[in-house]
């Protein structure tokens, strides 16, 4: 921090401070040894912009500008404590739909087709049941699009269902229950089907044409509706979820270490696609919704 000036009181500082905060000029007020008051600007970079507004201050301290100020100043404090106020019941709303016992009629449908695949296809132990859900016919010894080609075009969508284990049936359907009944909550059960649609397409076939077509899962859709929430919270004011602070870290956490290899067999390569597919989605309606 930089000293600007000295007051004999708080009055004339209060005053000059305002008008440098409407120019976005941070700045603190405190009381000196000698009972005066300092104020301080608090980036370096905005003392000589700082200063040019005193000098004026100096000139003439009842000027109409510092007086506007003083009232630009306290209606943009306001809208900043009420977009903290928003932030903060939007991190409330997203606590109550993460971990809500009710489950949105979408998401209900979705997890029973994971479950329903898992039981018959005995948690993908079963090949002669999953072959039929696979991105490519692996029965036949078809890595490419030959499958698709024929006329199977639900292959690229449904290696989402398709899960390889108890423990990863079960986190996915945890994240898949919690996630889902938000954006229904906040959108509707056929933006939420429009949305896993659209990322488990895209997440699959980055995994199919980079990695190969031995994968399966709900995680890349997860990281995607995981990614939407997350950044259009932190973007649109107006949208009614924001996802808690905790969420994101631990999430990202486990995103990284799925690429360190500690996780055998993890579709990586769907997983950064569905996150980057919620992510940039999130913000273009965040900028849409804004009107940039």
């Amino acid at each position: 921090m930089r000293l600007l000036a000295v007051f004999p009181n708080e009055e004339p500082a209060s005053l000059l401070a305002d008008t440098l905060y409407v120019h976005d000029i941070e700045t603190s007020i405190k009381p000196t040894r000698e009972g005066e008051v300092a104020l301080w600007v608090h980036d370096e970079r905005d003392v000589t912009s700082a200063r040019v507004v005193y000098e004026e201050f100096e000139r003439d301290p009842a000027a109409k500008r510092f007086v506007e100020g003083r009232k630009r100043a306290r209606a943009q404090r306001r809208q900043v404590a009420d977009a903290e106020k928003k932030s903060r019941h939007r991190q409330v709303k997203a606590r109550e739909a993460l971990g809500t016992p009710w489950i949105g009629s979408a998401t209900l449908i979705l997890i029973g087709c994971c479950i329903g695949i898992a039981v018959i296809s005995k948690l993908g132990e079963a090949g002669h049941v999953v072959r039929y859900f696979t991105y490519a016919d692996l029965a036949k010894g078809s890595a490419g699009l030959v499958a698709v080609q024929r006329g199977e075009v639900w292959r690229v969508l449904t290696p989402i269902f398709v899960h390889f284990g108890f423990l990863h049936l079960f986190f996915n359907m945890w994240w898949l229950k919690d996630l889902g009944t938000a954006i229904e909550r906040a959108h509707s059960a056929k933006f939420l089907l429009f949305m896993v649609v659209v990322t488990g397409v895209l997440s699959n076939s980055a995994q199919f044409f980079m990695a190969g077509p031995k994968f399966g899962g709900m995680s890349g859709v997860i990281l995607g509706l995981f990614g939407y929430i997350w950044v259009r919270g932190r973007r649109d004011p107006t949208f009614p979820l924001g996802m808690p602070k905790s969420t994101v870290m631990w999430m990202m956490v486990f995103f990284v270490l799925c690429w360190t290899g500690v996780f055998a067999n993890v579709a990586n390569i769907a997983h950064t696609a569905g996150l980057a597919v919620g992510a940039g989605w999130g913000y273009l309606a965040a900028l849409r919704r804004s009107g940039g």
